[in-house]
């Protein structure tokens, strides 16, 4: 993990040496999680998750390279019961993805008043679950999750509030195989699709030549 951060650091370095944009960006949302699987299958209950972005990048005028780092204010939670003789607990999820995107933006000028941007990108999540007694929602235990590798399309506008400041209004896929785990023996695979609408703002750089 920490050789692909230093050659993900690596990469971006020498891009922004010769890189034409920059831009860094944070946003937030809300999002909604499908889940199929035998975890799913035992949860009676689940709740929206607020998660947040922060992405630095940079390269050409339309085409950019970047990383990315996503947790969440608000985490997935679940209600989850394993049989009619044990208690129901509350699982949370709270997960932090480190990735890379290739970013398309349509933007050529500052003074453009919008821009279309696409985004494909992949990376690592790590998480751990809090299992909490449902009747008292204080934690139990706490399990950490195995990694799982996430890929993410995003795509929408940005509009322009001044020169290099712009809004930015969009949506979001992210797909992954996540190994949920309920004991220190037993564990659960899921297939996770998370469907997020996102907002945030950005501050592009352009060079002059």
């Amino acid at each position: 993990m920490f050789r692909k951060i230093l050659l993900l650091l690596f990469l971006l370095q020498q891009n922004f040496v010769f890189a034409q944009k920059f831009f860094i960006e944070a946003k937030t949302g809300i999002s909604s999680v499908k889940r199929e699987g035998d975890y799913n299958a035992k949860v009676t209950k689940k709740s929206l998750e607020i998660p947040y972005d922060l992405s630095i990048g940079g390269g050409g005028k339309n085409f950019q390279l970047g990383a990315e780092y996503t947790s969440s204010i608000l985490p997935e939670r679940y209600i989850y019961k394993d049989a009619d003789a044990m208690p129901k607990v509350i699982d949370e999820l709270n997960s932090k993805i480190f990735g890379a995107f290739l970013r398309y933006s349509s933007l050529n000028d500052l003074n453009q008043n919008s821009n279309f941007i696409f985004k494909v990108g992949a990376g690592q999540m790590v998480f751990n679950k809090d299992s909490k007694v449902y009747e008292t929602n204080k934690v139990n235990y706490t399990l950490k999750g195995k990694n799982s590798l996430v890929y993410t399309i995003e795509t929408g506008f940005a509009m322009k509030l001044n020169a290099g400041l712009r809004l930015f209004i969009g949506g979001k896929i992210q797909y992954c195989n996540q190994i949920m785990p309920l004991d220190t023996d037993l564990k659960y695979e899921d297939t996770v699709t998370k469907i997020s609408f996102v907002t945030g703002l950005s501050y592009n750089f352009l060079k002059k030549y």
